[in-house]
């Protein structure tokens, strides 16, 4: 009985002492956590216009001009995502087809330029770009930006215009008027004015009824002023 009892005392003392020793994780060394947060700029917040921060971590590449030809492509595979969200028109959900077309152009010649870089992949393991894409993802947004603009703003109007027959093409038409060019507004006025009546002329105000003439101001500076 007795050394049964030693043995517990031996335990509860032995308990003791390790519950005052330190937790052995607050001396380990710091380790950063690399995983992708919600912020993080992906190829969705590319399509859909979000705030990001670019935080990849892609590692150094092995052969840059390799690299740079692969950044290039991997840029230019985006368009046809990219641009098919972007140039839908609000009240359709396929792609306006000139708008569309317009996209595809400038972001190609854009995402051309993504292989200026090649010290780094374009998107880390997670699909995230980082501080060296800066660039690249800026070029590729502004295209981005100028397409949803058409297709909210322009993409109807010159869709009426080139059936008409007012323009040449629809994609030269939008580009225009996103650029803030005129359009013909002879032809615009009698084919498509309901489309685009925003970029039609400010119509004068009217005038006085045919045969009476707008009255004179009257003249009061000869009648006596109290003091």
């Amino acid at each position: 009985m007795r050394t049964h009892l030693l043995a517990a005392a031996a335990c509860l003392l032995a308990a003791a002492a390790r519950a005052d020793d330190p937790d052995p994780r607050l001396y380990a060394p710091p380790r950063a956590d690399t995983s992708a947060t919600v912020y993080a700029c992906t190829v969705e917040t590319l399509i859909s216009g979000r705030d990001c921060v670019f935080e990849g971590q892609a590692p150094p590449a092995l052969e840059a001009v390799r690299q740079a030809r692969e950044n290039g492509r991997a840029a230019a595979s985006l368009a046809d995502r990219a641009c098919g969200r972007a140039a839908r028109l609000a009240t359709e959900s396929r792609p306006d087809g000139a708008v569309l077309s317009a996209c595809r152009r400038d972001f190609g010649e854009r995402a051309a330029g993504c292989a200026a870089d090649g010290s780094a992949p374009l998107l880390d393991a997670e699909g995230r770009f980082g501080a060296g894409a800066r660039a690249c993802y800026a070029a590729m947004s502004q295209v981005l930006a100028r397409t949803r603009l058409m297709a909210s703003a322009t993409g109807a109007c010159c869709r009426c215009l080139a059936a008409s027959g007012c323009v040449r093409s629809g994609e030269q038409c939008n580009r225009a008027l996103a650029r803030g060019a005129g359009a013909p507004s002879a032809c615009m006025a009698r084919s498509c004015a309901e489309s685009c009546g925003a970029f039609l002329p400010a119509e004068p105000p009217p005038g006085p009824p045919p045969g009476r003439k707008a009255a004179l101001p009257l003249d009061r500076s000869a009648e006596p002023r109290n003091l």
